[in-house]
């Protein structure tokens, strides 16, 4: 028959997806995240005790996470249509509709709470990091040593745990 044994009948499986790139804006995933949760579940605004170390925070949406949890601890609600609502007319309202769209895949309050607070705990973590490799890279300009921050950090998102 001329075809080797070995290939009659056999199914070719489909070539893998290629390996997904983690998204550069990790950061930006996790306040999108965080938003998100807000909007699908504003009660559990009140599991984040203190938004001081939050507020500290310099990245692209922190203000808007504070904004949400500051106002649900002083008004809060249950559904996120009334929340939607008392955003009506301010400039981030559209951002909070368009997450509002998007599925998503936490069934109940008690898991978003928990994806909550460990996507805020990841921020302040990364944000340490940073400053942290930041210093060290500083100081290894300032006093020009032969080693460099590398031999005792490696960069912020390096994926080497501690």
């Amino acid at each position: 028959t001329g075809v080797p044994a070995s290939s009659r009948g056999a199914e070719r499986k489909p070539a893998p997806p290629p390996a997904r790139k983690p998204a550069a804006g990790g950061r930006r995933n996790l306040v999108r995240q965080a938003v998100q949760l807000l909007v699908h579940y504003p009660r559990i605004a009140d599991k984040v005790r203190d938004t001081t170390a939050l507020a500290s925070l310099d990245r692209p949406g922190i203000s808007l996470i504070v904004q949400l949890v500051e106002e649900l601890h002083d008004q809060p609600c249950d559904k996120m249509a009334v929340l939607l609502e008392r955003w009506r007319g301010r400039p981030d309202v559209e951002h909070l509709e368009k997450l509002a769209r998007m599925e998503l895949l936490i069934a109940d309050e008690a898991a978003a709470a928990q994806e909550l607070l460990g996507a805020l705990e990841r921020l302040l973590k990364e944000e340490e990091s940073q400053r942290r490799y930041d210093e060290l890279v500083s100081r290894h300009k300032q006093e020009g040593s032969a080693s460099g921050p590398e031999a005792e950090i490696d960069p912020p998102g390096a994926g080497r745990s501690t």
